[in-house]
This record gives structure tokens, sequence and C-alpha cells, in this order.
């Protein structure tokens, strides 16, 4: 993950199909969502997909919103044409919002 804000997060990742040398001529779909909770229950905060390919080196990256400032997430990626195929679960953080006193300087 990288680019936290106070209200989204961009999370990236890097999807190689797995059935060997990649096919340079097909997409590769990938989706993912994000929880509030380490075992990813409930209804996820945010979801989304989106195809990535050979000539991107097969990276794909989406930006998770409507998240609360300096808050803990949890998020997975997935297979969108089997969501049995999952990644690790990761976790990111947001940024202290704006005029939150852990952004001022002493």
């Amino acid at each position: 993950q990288g680019d936290p804000l106070d209200v989204s997060v961009l999370l990236w990742t890097r999807a190689v199909p797995i059935n060997g040398v990649p096919d340079q001529d097909v997409p590769v779909c990938v989706s993912f969502k994000i929880f509030s909770n380490s075992k990813l229950t409930g209804k996820p905060l945010d979801t989304g997909e989106g195809f990535t390919t050979y000539d991107v080196d097969f990276t794909v990256k989406f930006e998770a919103t409507n998240l609360k400032p300096d808050t803990k997430y949890w998020y997975q990626f997935a297979d969108c044409t089997n969501a049995k195929i999952v990644s690790p679960v990761g976790a990111t953080r947001t940024l202290s919002a704006p005029n939150s006193t852990h952004n001022r300087l002493c």
C-alpha cells in the first residue's frame, strides 16, 4: 500500500497469472476489499476491480475511499474470475485529519 490520505489509501499489487509464463495479450482482472477488522468479516468498507496487463508488469492500483482518519484497515486482493485465489491479508492506516492535534508541531 502507499500514499495514504486521511479518508483514503492507495492500494497496489502485482498480479502475475499463475498458469506459468504470462500471456502478453491477456489482461488479468483483480479485485480488492477493505475492512475495519483483521478477520475481514462483515460488509467491506470499499471494493473495486480492475484489469492489469503485461505492459505495466501486471501491477494494478486502487484507491480505497470513505475511510476514517487515523484508523487501521485490512485489505485483500483476489482474482475476479476465481474468488478462491486471494492474496495474503494486508494492513494499512489512514493519516490523521488535517486539523488533528497529531499534525501540530511543538
